[in-house]
């Protein structure tokens, strides 16, 4: 025999197990030549170390001394993406338990090989296909491995072996679990595969497998004892159905697997198993739902309200009694916290960059009109009001400063108002309403005052909590004169006569009503809109961060669920990452697997909790403007809340699912194929 050509040249070859503290020798000083394109059949029984040599020879374990030669090349010097590479192209193997998946089909099946070797999806078919055609499969091609025979899925297990057509074919018992029939079947292909050159190395513990190769190699306890040429006479040939046809042709390989291909695998995984993935995704989806809603709450809340304070005029500023606790009514601290027409006065007479002032005074009362009597809120002002509170009359007019001045008994309607005394379409301008102030001791005419109507405002709705469709304005010194005599003024609208002269009219008005205050800005609070748009900005911006991030928590609960399913994913599937492996993985590809698992999971989830965000915002809106939520009625989907709560769920994927793929790929393919 000719060793000048070997392609597997093993010398003084060890393989030592520790179970524990006890040693176990697999391999004891085996040296083993096998020339290119020989049939060898290595024989023994359990316990006699014919696996651990052909888990050596086909580069899934590693010796524990000696040296291993593969193709001239010495196998204990190559890394673990060498060992892959060597394994996918220049090894096939065949295992006694087929090791097909099972929720692929036997073309997917066939394919894995050349996955992992690059090989264009278009090509894989191709050559998958013809693979099977020539094992006598075709039919068959798209069927699961639960629905094949043990010969058709020993028959798959060979076309796999071979579709990147590797210069070497081991297999380990691969009759071992047939019956006799296919068993011939399969020693029959194996024979036909020899005779077009393929150099087969075969384990079994059956002597009569002998009698189809060319030679056969005897272990006992880790040592060969024979090793004999079988005689052309002493063969058994077998004929194939295949008509000695090569069973493939060459493969473009690229050599490593590609990113799109890594996502077509992993969604094929995570389809196996539907409602554990979604159960999986569940937290990603209501984290990035919630994420969605209350972003879209806070959104809209800030949104009414600042068009509340809009509502409230233009570069306006309030001038009004700072809180008063702890102070005794009637002391001197208590009156310098008052308001009074004094301070109208003096910025009216002062001010020089004030546009207008409106006083307010107000109070509750009934107001009647024949049999229709509603109680709302009187406010006594000034004819500025209308412009610096931006209230427009859409029906008659305004009163003036003439009328003002002459105490007139007029009046302007709420839209609210003139609809429940006088009807929805009725013209109320010119009517009469009596007016019921109240019986105190300050309180005059509680009889009661007739206003005529000269004008209703354009419906406005509510003001934080104030219903401006429900009061009635009415000039200030008729509500003095005639209806009642308070002391004091609530508060003092004014407008700045421009934008950019808001905080200069500011400064102006404290430094004319202060004196009036014991000079204590600790008394009287002079504000402005954007100041107060600014505060509540902030508190909403605050709130609506709350909201997203309690919302946020939920995508770490639901990136803590695709961790701890991804890790039981690794345990369930250890033996078909130790399969994938054997046919050429990488580690890299395996966790690049893995994480792209975890990252669809959470992207998937993703996608989902934004539809299911947003269906619920508008069903939100539906709801709440149909009760008392009319402040939150309206909500706004923020592109950025839903960027960034994808983003996020991908992240979580990513984060979470880096620990179980890391895991996946630090696998053992000789241990993995061996779990249990």
């Amino acid at each position: 025999m000719n060793f000048n050509n070997s392609i597997i040249k093993i010398k003084d070859f060890y393989k030592t197990y520790k179970m524990g503290d006890t040693e176990v020798q697999a391999c004891a000083g085996i040296d083993l030549d096998i020339p290119e394109g020989e049939f060898a059949i290595i024989m023994g029984p359990s316990g006699s170390g014919k696996s651990t040599l052909m888990n050596i020879i086909g580069c899934l374990d590693r010796p524990t001394s000696g040296t291993y030669r593969l193709d001239g090349v010495e196998v204990s010097t190559l890394d673990d993406d060498e060992l892959a590479r060597i394994r996918n192209q220049k090894i096939g193997f065949v295992f006694q338990k087929f090791h097909l998946l099972a929720g692929s089909s036997a073309r997917e099946n066939v394919e894995l090989p050349m996955i992992y070797a690059g090989v264009s999806s278009k090509e894989r078919t191709s050559f998958a296909v013809k693979s099977l055609d020539r094992v006598g499969l075709l039919e068959r091609m798209n069927h699961n491995p639960n629905e094949l025979s043990g010969g058709q899925m020993q028959r798959v297990a060979i076309a796999r072996s071979l579709v990147n057509k590797p210069s070497i074919l081991l297999a380990d018992e691969p009759t071992g679990n047939l019956d006799s029939k296919s068993g011939a079947e399969i020693m029959a292909l194996f024979q036909e595969l020899h005779r077009q050159g393929r150099t087969i190395v075969l384990i079994t513990h059956n002597p009569e497998m002998a009698k189809y190769g060319t030679r056969v190699i005897k272990l006992y306890d880790g040592k060969i004892i024979s090793d004999e040429v079988v005689k052309e006479s002493e063969r058994v040939i077998l004929a194939s159905k295949n008509n000695d046809h090569a069973i493939t042709e060459r493969v473009n390989i690229r050599g490593r697997m590609n990113i799109l291909q890594s996502f077509k695998v992993a969604w094929k995984s995570l389809k196996a198993n539907k409602m554990r993935s979604l159960l999986t995704m569940l937290g990603i989806i209501i984290g990035v739902a919630a994420v969605i809603v209350m972003t879209s709450i806070g959104e809209g809340t800030r949104y009414h309200v600042m068009q509340q304070i809009y509502s409230l005029g233009t570069n306006l500023i309030f001038v009004r009694p700072a809180p008063r606790e702890n102070v005794v009514r009637g002391s001197v601290e208590s009156e310098l916290r008052r308001l009074t027409m004094k301070d109208v006065e003096l910025i009216e007479e002062k001010s020089t960059l004030i546009a207008g002032i409106a006083p307010q005074i107000s109070r509750a009362v009934t107001v009647r009109y024949l049999a229709n009597n509603l109680n709302c809120n009187l406010i006594g002002t000034t004819p500025d009001f209308f412009q610096v509170r931006n209230f427009p009359v859409e029906i008659g007019r305004a009163f003036g400063e003439d009328e003002h001045i002459s105490r007139a008994s007029v009046c302007v309607l709420g839209s609210y108002v003139a609809e429940q005394l006088f009807g929805k379409d009725a013209d109320p301008v010119g009517k009469t309403v009596k007016i019921s102030a109240g019986t105190t001791p300050h309180q005059k005419n509680a009889a009661g005052v007739r206003l005529t109507v000269i004008g209703v405002l354009k419906s406005k709705g509510q003001t934080f909590g104030e219903d401006n469709d429900r009061q009635i304005i009415v000039p200030l010194n008729t509500v003095k004169y005639r209806l009642f005599n308070p002391r004091f003024i609530g508060v003092i609208f004014l407008e700045a006569s421009s934008t950019d002269s808001i905080q200069n009219a500011i400064d102006e008005v404290q430094s004319i009503i202060m004196p009036l205050h014991g000079y204590n800005t600790r008394y009287i609070e002079i504000q402005s809109q954007e100041e107060i748009l600014s505060r509540v900005g902030a508190a909403m911006g605050a709130f609506t961060f709350m909201l997203g991030g309690i919302a946020f928590v939920s995508l770490l609960v639901g990136g803590i669920g695709i961790m701890n399913i991804m890790l039981v994913s690794v345990t369930e599937r250890t033996r078909e990452i130790g399969l994938r492996k054997a046919l050429g993985a990488r580690k890299s590809d395996i966790l690049f697997q893995f994480l792209v698992e975890a990252l669809v999971l959470g992207i998937t989830g993703g996608i989902i909790g934004i539809i299911i965000g947003l269906g619920l915002s508008r069903v939100y809106t539906v709801l709440a403007a149909f009760s008392s939520l009319q402040m939150l009625s309206k909500t706004f989907i923020s592109v950025h809340a839903i960027l960034l709560a994808f983003s996020f769920s991908a992240m979580v994927g990513i984060f979470f699912g880096l620990y179980p793929a890391r895991r996946a790929a630090s696998l053992d393919p000789i241990e993995a194929l061996r779990y249990e």
